[in-house]
């Protein structure tokens, strides 16, 4: 499963995914959910990990500092 599962870094790696699953730090807020999910149409934003990173990073829709991982899949 790993080996389908990518990493985004922008808001295009979403836009154009290369792999089946994404995942990428977000804010967990709700506009950046929105916004997550009208992206690619039939993809969604479809969980979190339970655990936050060890590593931070940025929201890839606001920039906000985060350690909370998203995963962007094809829900169809």
């Amino acid at each position: 499963m790993e080996a389908s599962i990518g990493i985004a870094k922008t808001k295009d790696d979403l836009e154009n995914p290369k792999k089946d699953i994404l995942k990428f730090f977000w804010c967990n807020s709700e506009r950046c959910w929105m916004e997550i999910k009208g992206i690619k149409e039939g993809y969604e934003l479809f969980g979190s990990a339970l655990e936050e990173s060890k590593n931070e990073g940025k929201c890839i829709i606001c920039g906000k500092p985060s350690r909370k991982m998203g995963y962007f899949a094809n829900t169809y």
